[in-house]
């Protein structure tokens, strides 16, 4: 008789998953990493991470950002 190799299941960790990505949003904050864009539509020079949407009751939490690329 045969056994057959079972992988353990891994657990779910969707809720592991949105609290890293909020933890690190928050930091990106922290440290000025992430800013909105100029009327001009340039980010500050220290910024690599553009503030695209932000929840409008609570401008603390939720802001959804994206990754710039920027040539000097």
């Amino acid at each position: 008789m045969k056994r057959s190799k079972k992988k353990p299941a891994v657990p779910s960790s969707s809720a592991a998953d949105s609290a890293a990505e909020e933890k690190f949003k928050s930091d990106l904050l922290i440290r000025g990493e992430a800013a909105k864009v100029d009327k001009s539509g340039k980010l500050p020079l220290d910024a690599t991470h553009e503030i695209v949407e932000e929840n409008k009751k609570d401008p603390t939490k939720s802001k959804i950002v994206r990754r710039r690329m920027k040539l000097y």
